[in-house]
C-alpha cells in the first residue's frame, strides 16, 4: 500500500474538488476547491498537492512556505469514505517530508485547528504536535511538530 504526493493537474482537479469531509466534520475544513482559488492568490508560497493511495485519489493537503515563518499544513483532510485507514497519519508524514525538502533549515512545521468537539485536536496530538499557546486570526488553535535536524 502506497500513500504519496501528487501534483493537483487538469485531469485531476475535479476530483479532488469532489473529495468531502464526514458530515460531522463540516466546518472544520474549507472545500478543496476554495482553497486552491485561494492558493492561486497566493502564488509560489502555497503548494497544494493531492493525496493518492494505491492510485486512487483519497485526499488533499495545502501547505503554505511564507518567507521568514516555519512551513505550514494550511489544509489537510482524507475523503470521509477512505477516514480510519490511518491515511491521515500517513498524509501527514508525507507533509513533513515535503516541508523538509522544500525548507531543509526548518525547525518546525505549524497547523492550525478549529477547536471543538470532534475535532482533529487529539489527532495532531497522537502526532507529537504540541500547542503553542496561539491562536490564529480565525481563532484556531496553533500546533508545532519540532523538525529532526537532517
Amino acid at each position: 500500500m502506497a500513500t504519496r504526493l501528487v501534483p493537483i493537474t487538469l485531469q485531476n482537479v475535479r476530483a479532488v474538488a469532489a473529495l468531502e469531509t464526514a458530515p460531522h466534520q463540516q466546518g472544520l475544513v474549507a472545500p478543496n476547491a476554495l482553497t486552491l482559488a485561494e492558493a492561486a492568490l497566493y502564488g509560489e508560497a502555497a503548494v497544494c498537492r493531492a493525496i493518492e493511495h494505491d492510485g486512487v485519489l483519497v485526499g488533499f493537503l495545502a501547505m503554505a512556505f511564507e518567507e521568514g515563518k516555519p512551513p505550514w499544513i494550511w489544509r489537510l483532510m482524507v475523503d470521509h469514505r477512505r477516514q480510519g485507514e490511518g491515511l491521515g497519519r500517513a498524509s501527514v508524514a508525507l507533509a513533513v517530508e515535503l516541508a523538509q525538502a522544500m525548507r531543509p533549515d526548518a525547525v518546525e512545521v505549524r497547523l492550525s485547528h478549529v477547536v471543538r468537539e470532534g475535532g482533529p485536536g487529539a489527532f495532531y496530538e497522537r502526532l507529537g504536535f504540541t500547542p503553542t499557546g496561539e491562536f490564529d486570526e480565525d481563532g484556531e488553535r496553533v500546533m508545532r511538530l519540532p523538525l529532526s535536524p537532517r
